[in-house]
């Protein structure tokens, strides 16, 4: 079983990131409105510039590295690089307060499945994790920035769902690392998680470990159904809190490779499991909720 989920705990040991406020005061503030007003709309062109900034180093990386897998490692490594500095950008303009805690030592060949409450989840990983390989919805490809970077990166797309789990097993058992949003898609603001199972069944066929990582954040902004142009009312937050990782082994009773019953079964009981985990960090969230509500200082706007 899981340990039990909680972000809350002292004696978390903070691995990347800035320490996060513990008490979320700005919205009882006329200087962060105004501030809100400046600095806000500078996000979207900030992210616009790290897309940019990623194509340039894809093209030097190409003319430098002539092999394709030195290659895709030396662009993960500057893409990591560009998302670190990318936030350390945001949190000096006081756009967003973030940290990670508790990334295990290695996580080379696991598997990290997370909660995805919004846009720039993927981000914040790449930035702690400097070789992720990403599983990532194929709508993406829409965008001819994304499937370049895509494409250039070696990430895997859900398009085709037994190529993916094909796929998924081999670079688990070459010792990668993979990062698989289990819902696929951002969580609806209120609601409970729902995974679906083919993130277990990855690692159920890579018999390979699962590192459970619970994303904690307070807001609407970037989350599903909210749109772009609309300010959030409070500084953006994230807390990445790793547990530990689970062997799937543990969960197996018979010989999974004979018995597609018992497949099925540790794939039900892996993703039921990591549904419980998250819930209950949700329910244990450490992050700061606002004193007061913006309405009642200068009403909604």
């Amino acid at each position: 079983m899981l340990p039990p989920a909680n972000p809350a705990a002292d004696g978390r040991t903070r691995i990347a990131g800035t320490p996060v406020a513990g008490r979320a005061d700005e919205l009882d503030s006329f200087l962060w409105l105004a501030w809100r007003q400046l600095g806000m709309p500078l996000f979207y062109p900030l992210f616009a510039l790290g897309c940019g900034v990623a194509l340039a180093v894809a093209a030097g990386v190409r003319m430098v590295y002539w092999h394709r897998q030195a290659r895709v490692r030396a662009l993960r490594r500057s893409l990591s690089f560009i998302s670190r500095n990318w936030f350390r950008l945001a949190c000096a303009l006081k756009l967003l307060e973030w940290e990670a805690i508790d990334r295990p030592s290695r996580t080379a060949g696991h598997l990290i499945i997370a909660n995805h409450p919004t846009l720039i989840d993927a981000l914040f990983l790449i930035a702690v994790e400097p070789q992720l390989c990403c599983v990532l919805k194929a709508e993406l490809n829409a965008n001819w920035v994304y499937r370049l970077l895509i494409s250039e990166l070696d990430y895997l797309s859900n398009h085709d769902p037994e190529a993916l789990l094909a796929e998924g097993e081999a670079r688990l058992r070459r010792g990668e690392t993979l990062l698989v949003f289990p819902e696929g898609t951002r969580t609806v603001p209120g609601e409970r998680v729902s995974f679906r199972q083919g993130a277990a069944a990855i690692a159920v066929r890579a018999e390979a470990p699962v590192l459970p990582l619970f994303i904690d954040y307070h807001g609407a902004y970037l989350s599903k159904g909210y749109p772009w142009y609309r300010l959030p009312k409070q500084r953006m937050r994230y807390r990445l809190v790793y547990g530990a990782p689970l062997a799937t082994g543990l969960l197996t009773t018979g010989d999974m490779r004979a018995a597609r019953a018992e497949r099925r079964r540790v794939r039900r009981e892996l993703t039921a499991l990591l549904e419980r985990w998250v819930s209950d960090a949700q329910a244990q969230s450490w992050l700061p909720q606002a004193r007061r509500p913006l309405s009642a200082v200068v009403g909604e706007r």
